[in-house]
């Protein structure tokens, strides 16, 4: 199945499906991800759907990118 992406103008911002985080070596399940969602600890999906959903790709690197900041600072000296 091919990836869907947002074809507006408008937005010009990738999606990324489920499995496209898993790819992206973001191990946690549905559940959990979801979790996180709700305490604001990982960038909120949107509906495509009744049964879909989908994440923006930069918020996903951006997060990523602050898991990695985050272990730079706090790497041993």
């Amino acid at each position: 199945m091919a990836r869907p992406e947002v074809s507006s103008r408008r937005t010009g911002r990738r999606l990324l499906t489920f499995a496209d985080l898993k790819a992206r070596g973001i191990p946690w399940t549905r559940m959990h991800v979801g979790r996180l969602e709700a305490a604001r600890k990982f960038p909120l999906h949107i509906d495509l759907g009744e049964n879909t959903v989908a994440w923006f790709e930069d918020e996903i690197d951006d997060f990523l990118e602050a898991k990695a900041a985050a272990r730079e600072q706090r790497s041993p000296e």
